[in-house]
This record gives C-alpha cells, structure tokens and sequence, in this order.
C-alpha cells in the first residue's frame, strides 16, 4: 500500500525537521517530534 502525495510529502517534512534537529544538537525539537506514549518504543 502506498500513501498519498499529501501524506507522503507530511511524513518526509517531518523526517527532515527530526534529521535536522539531531544534526544541530536540538534536543527540545528532537524530543518534541515523539509522541508522550509510555508504550512507545523508538
């Protein structure tokens, strides 16, 4: 199954803003891009 352009273009933005909060060392947007779920596990 693959997802739409919408959703696909959605998925890759927040990839990138996850990619680029790591390489800079922004562990507030880093921490931000997870959900607050004990049950998640990265």
């Amino acid at each position: 199954m693959k997802a739409d352009a919408t959703t696909e273009d959605a998925v890759k933005a927040v990839l990138d803003k996850l990619s680029q909060s790591y390489a800079t060392r922004d562990l507030e947007t880093v921490l931000a891009s997870f959900a607050p779920d004990p049950d998640t596990v990265i």
